[in-house]
């Protein structure tokens, strides 16, 4: 859900989180924000993509720029749809 949302906030007084300033998963009781999340989300997917769970070796100091980086242009690179 979208933080925005009445039901995203309802889920982030849950948490006891302020705001949340990227994606975040929400597995049981479990968070997950930016790289991990990504990684979880995509890896979701399953065929190929569930490859990309090697990357949680990578320490999130490493994958969290990249995501950041990744983010800032996805728009730019591959566009926007409604």
């Amino acid at each position: 859900a979208a933080s925005q949302t009445e039901k995203g906030v309802k889920l982030l007084q849950r948490l006891n989180l302020k705001e949340a300033d990227s994606v975040l998963l929400i597995v049981g009781d479990k968070v997950y924000d930016r790289s991990t999340a990504a990684i979880y989300i995509l890896s979701g997917i399953g065929g190929g993509w569930r490859l990309i769970k090697l990357f949680l070796g990578v320490p999130k100091i490493i994958r969290d720029p990249i995501y950041t980086f990744i983010a800032a242009h996805r728009y730019r690179w591959w566009g926007q749809r409604s």
